[in-house]
Formats: C-alpha cells, sequence, structure tokens
C-alpha cells in the first residue's frame, strides 16, 4: 500500500509537471483533474496497460521498443478522454505528455525512495584484480578474479 502511494504521489506531481508546461499538450483545468487523472492513469497503468503490452509485444519487438510509447500515449489519452478538466490535445501530443510524465516520473523516482521501492541504480567499484593461471608456464587461459564493492 505504501509502494503505490509513493508511485501515486510521484506520479500526480510528474502529471502537474507536464500539465504546467505550455507546449506538452496536456492541460487541466484544477488540481482535482490532475488528482483524479494520476489516480486513473495508475489504475490504467496497474490493470489495462500490461494486456496492451501483452497484444502488441511483437510491434514492441520489431519497434525495438519504440512502440511501448505508443501504449503509455494510448492510456494517457483515454485519461484525457475520460476525466472532465483534463484535456489532452491530440494522440501525438499524448506520445510527447507520455514521454514527459515518464522522464519527470523517473526524475522524481531518484529522489524518492521507500523500502518497498526498490533502488534505482546501484553502481559497481571494482578494487582490485589478479589473474589466476590454470597451471601452465604461458599463463595464458587464466581466469581473472575481481573484488568490488556496491556503492548505493
Amino acid at each position: 500500500m505504501k509502494s503505490f502511494l509513493i508511485r501515486w504521489l510521484i506520479t500526480a506531481i510528474s502529471v502537474l509537471i507536464v500539465s504546467h508546461i505550455s507546449w506538452s499538450g496536456v492541460y487541466s483545468e484544477s488540481l482535482g483533474a490532475v488528482i483524479f487523472a494520476s489516480l486513473l492513469l495508475g489504475f490504467l497503468n496497474a490493470f489495462l496497460r500490461p494486456v496492451l503490452l501483452f497484444l502488441s509485444l511483437p510491434l514492441i519487438l520489431l519497434s525495438f521498443g519504440l512502440f511501448y510509447f505508443i501504449v503509455n500515449a494510448v492510456t494517457l489519452y483515454l485519461v484525457g478522454g475520460i476525466i472532465p478538466g483534463f484535456h489532452v490535445e491530440s494522440f501525438w501530443y499524448a506520445v510527447l505528455g507520455s514521454i514527459l510524465i515518464g522522464f519527470f516520473s523517473w526524475l522524481l523516482g531518484l529522489f524518492i525512495r521507500s523500502d518497498d521501492v526498490p533502488a534505482v541504480r546501484r553502481t559497481i567499484v571494482v578494487e582490485r584484480h589478479r589473474r589466476i593461471d590454470d597451471g601452465d608456464e604461458g599463463g595464458e587461459g587464466g581466469m581473472k578474479s575481481v573484488r568490488g564493492r556496491v556503492i548505493e
């Protein structure tokens, strides 16, 4: 439940930011429209988007993942049609808006962290390595032993 609320808050802030960008094509008339739009977007992302992704999997694979943006745009365009006071000008603005919402959600997710939400990234720092020979005099074909640490 806590994870859902954190993800919803991140989505709501992202939708609010995108709706205030004049060239994004996504507009809201009130804060309530943004709240309901982000709730419906979270609901559609949880239940409808997996079905759409499964059905469009061949197109996603053929387009090397670019069709994924189209699936996200469909959900945003649907939200714009359902929620009064939340408008998406056209389908192509829905594509742009979904890319911007995804970017701002990712950016906010870097700063907001919970125990339920997995870490965004981990960096592995290699400290040193040494060569383990397989017994040959030439030393070729051996394995390299690497030790490192994870920094969060």
